[in-house]
């Protein structure tokens, strides 16, 4: 029971994915088998789904201003799978390009580059915050 406690305390602070789940809790101390059974168990409440998950941190990262591409990684890299990760993007309802301006203009200025340099600098940072190339190199057209 200690172990359902303990996912559960975990879940109820924020979602979490199932491999995110499955690493804390053997931080904890926790076996293998013990896990594996209280991540199912969990999953049969609902109590944890990696799909409101990637949801949730879609929603949570888009409002930071981190572009799609992105997001994907990171949710990629958290266990979530790839039909999660693309229901997650369509299911937020974010227009990326608007976002993509938005972050521009808050951190550069409405005014758009006159020079090669302070345009480059401006491209690498919106593809370094995950937004894709072919709408970065929109931007700028």
């Amino acid at each position: 029971m200690k172990i359902l406690d303990s996912a559960i305390r975990l879940q109820y602070q924020r979602e979490h994915s199932e491999q995110e789940l499955q690493r804390k809790l053997q931080q904890r101390g926790f076996a293998a088998d013990e896990i594996d059974a209280t991540i199912i168990e969990l999953q049969a409440k609902n109590l944890q789904s990696d799909q409101r998950f990637a949801e949730a941190y879609t929603r949570a990262r888009s409002r930071r201003g981190y572009g799609a591409v992105r997001i994907q990684q990171e949710l990629k890299q958290r266990g979530v799978s790839d039909d999660n990760i693309s229901d997650a993007i369509q299911a937020c309802e974010v227009n990326w390009f608007d976002l993509l301006e938005s972050v521009r203009s808050k951190k550069f200025g409405s005014d758009m580059p006159t020079d090669y340099k302070d345009k480059a600098k401006q491209m690498n940072f919106l593809i370094y915050r995950g937004f894709a190339k072919e709408q970065v190199q929109e931007v700028f057209s």
